[in-house]
Order: structure tokens, then C-alpha cells, then sequence
């Protein structure tokens, strides 16, 4: 279980990219044109999805960011009593949410490098 569920924090998951197609038999040993497309227009949305996805991340840090502020204006308010007790909630859903995002940005950077694989070996290379 994700701990930041059980500490309260609900963002949605990261999104998933569309798998890579497989080769053809046959002389020229790649996916059908028509596969390459539907993966190639898969993983445009996906791109979409993940930047929405961490825009989210970061928008919920920038919210904690001016919470800390106001409250730090006010008094020294995670010092005591509930005040700690939710600094520490918060704390933890922090942390969690950052182990969460790392371990996407692993997965969205093996993800990008398979699908610039694809396009070098697909002879798309003029995209960079």
C-alpha cells in the first residue's frame, strides 16, 4: 500500500506509457505502419498525461510551500500540541509523495529512451 494513502494525501497515480509494438515477422523485421502510429499518438498522450500528472506534484508542494508561510507568520506553530502533530502528517506525506515522483521519473525516463529507441530504429531520427 502507498503510504501516502494511509497518511492521507491523495494525488492520482502516474500515468503508464504504451508499450513498445513488437516486430513483424517478415522481411523488414518492425511493427506494421499502422501499429507504429497508434503507439507513436499512444505515447503523445501519454506525454500529456504525465505533464498534467506533474503539474499536480508540483502544484500540491507549492500549496504546502505557502501554508508553511502563513503559518510561520502567525507563530512557531508546529512547536505544539496538534500543530506538530499535523506538521508531522505533513511531513510524511511529503516525503512520500517525493519517493513517489522519483520512482516515476525512473520509469518516465526508461520510457522516453524506449520510445526515442523506437523512432531512431523506425529511421524517425530527424525529431531529435
Amino acid at each position: 500500500m502507498d503510504a501516502s494513502v494511509v497518511h492521507g494525501l491523495r494525488l492520482p497515480d502516474a500515468p503508464k506509457a504504451p508499450d513498445v509494438p513488437k516486430p513483424n515477422a517478415g522481411l523488414e523485421n518492425r511493427p506494421s505502419a499502422e501499429l507504429e502510429t497508434k503507439y507513436e499518438d499512444a505515447f503523445r498522450t501519454y506525454l500529456h498525461q504525465w505533464v498534467e500528472w506533474e503539474n499536480k506534484v508540483i502544484d500540491h508542494f507549492e500549496a504546502r510551500c505557502c501554508i508553511y508561510a502563513i503559518r510561520a507568520s502567525e507563530t512557531q506553530w508546529y512547536l505544539a500540541g496538534d500543530d506538530r502533530k499535523e506538521y508531522f502528517i505533513c511531513w510524511l506525506q511529503d516525503f512520500d509523495l517525493l519517493r513517489t515522483w522519483r520512482d516515476a521519473h525512473k520509469v518516465h525516463g526508461q520510457r522516453v529512451a524506449e520510445f526515442k529507441d523506437h523512432l531512431l530504429n523506425t529511421g524517425e531520427n530527424e525529431t531529435g
